[in-house]
């Protein structure tokens, strides 16, 4: 793999390749042409993407002759259009890998031709198979290319995936116990807390860590869930944070960057400022679910476009220290309403299935409704009433 993000990647890194006689191997594959017309010809370009998904990651580079496994003559690829091509390419890839995988491109011009970069990253959803008209097979890569799993390595896979999921589950449960006893990153009100979990299925592996002194530059990134007139951050001993909501040197709300990529959002000032106000347990329901889609979108974002963290990632809702609150029946978050009819939570905790993120582009709005409904059935009734008919949020 070139030690490039892959969009600055330029023809002088490419041309550096056969310079220095970089040979093929586990993480990095030449092809002289890009042909996927035949099924023939796709199962092998599928073969190539899953051995690197399923492995160490790499990059498939199209345009460049081989010879021994090394770059000879780079003459890249006649592409008529980068879209269309990378369309085709999409669709075969969605159609024919299970479970889905994330897939790079880069397009390098040479000439009128142009080299094609495509690269993978380490799946931590592996293993993933080509199914491509009933293939039904698993594939890795050594240093000798791809070859196909055998009884043992798709063992040792399936098992990889479910050590990682008992290490998310465990990390969750340590994480509710530690925020309810207050022993959250810093001193926080006590009362009714939303938390978020976004917890990458990488950041449970070896020497998983982020340089966050890049991320501090830039506040968004650190805003907490409800930040009211502003907030501020700061690096410490489990990464950066941010918080809002300052009372006798505890917070309201927090967000915690970690440095294995892992994000922890905590949020109680819009589950306080009713009782605060009005002497009654109240979840000002619009507004709830607003600032739920809203950190969800951004915070998905940051993992992506700022910090580069792989998926899958898992994401979890709990509600805890809401023993008695009601749900209110109103538009949007006005705190004096009495308007709630429904029956009082005899729960202390609502924790809420997690969901498995596999594509940074989910509408937020549509996966997190089952966990609203949820919500909703918690207090006796059917759905969200902040979604139509067809399933659309209408709340903002």
């Amino acid at each position: 793999m070139i030690n490039k993000n892959i969009l600055e990647i330029t023809l002088a890194d490419i041309e550096d390749l056969k310079k220095n006689s970089i040979s093929e191997g586990k993480t990095i594959e030449y092809k002289k042409d890009l042909n996927i017309s035949s099924d023939s010809e796709k199962k092998e370009f599928l073969k190539d993407l899953t051995s690197f998904a399923n492995t160490a990651g790499g990059d498939l580079i199209f345009g460049i002759e081989e010879k021994g496994g090394i770059p000879e003559n780079i003459e890249g690829i006649t592409v008529v259009d980068e879209n269309e091509l990378k369309g085709r390419l999409e669709n075969l890839i969605r159609d024919s890998i299970e479970p889905r995988i994330k897939v790079d491109y880069n397009f390098i011009d040479i000439g009128d031709n142009k080299i094609l970069i495509i690269r993978l990253a380490k799946s931590w959803n592996s293993p993933h198979r080509v199914t491509h008209r009933g293939h039904n097979k698993f594939y890795g890569r050594n240093a000798n290319g791809k070859y196909e799993f055998d009884t043992n390595e798709l063992r040792d896979a399936f098992n990889l995936s479910e050590v990682l999921l008992e290490k998310f589950n465990d990390f969750k449960a340590d994480r509710i116990i530690k925020i309810t006893s207050n022993e959250s990153p810093m001193p926080t009100e006590p009362g009714a807390k939303i938390i978020m979990l976004f917890i990458p299925l990488s950041a449970f592996t070896p020497n998983t860590s982020y340089d966050l002194n890049e991320l501090k530059k830039d506040p968004s990134t650190y805003r907490p869930l409800y930040s009211g007139a502003g907030w501020s951050g700061s690096l410490n001993f489990e990464g950066l944070i941010g918080w809002s909501g300052i009372e006798d040197k505890k917070t309201y709300t927090y967000l915690q960057i970690y440095r294995n990529g892992i994000i922890e959002a905590a949020e109680g000032l819009m589950l306080s400022m009713p009782e605060k106000r009005t002497g009654n347990k109240f979840i000002p329901h619009t507004a709830f679910e607003e600032k739920i889609i809203e950190g969800f979108e951004r915070i998905l974002s940051m993992l992506d476009a700022k910090l580069g963290v792989p998926l899958p990632i898992f994401f979890s809702l709990t509600l805890v220290n809401i023993k008695g609150y009601r749900m209110s029946q109103s538009n949007y978050n006005d705190f004096f309403m009495s308007d709630r009819i429904n029956q009082p939570l005899n729960k202390n905790i609502l924790s809420l299935p997690e969901i498995t993120i596999n594509d940074f582009s989910v509408n937020a709005a549509t996966v997190l409704k089952p966990q609203f409904d949820l919500i909703w059935n918690a207090f006796g009734i059917e759905s969200s009433p902040n979604y139509d008919e067809q399933g659309n949020w209408v709340g903002r």
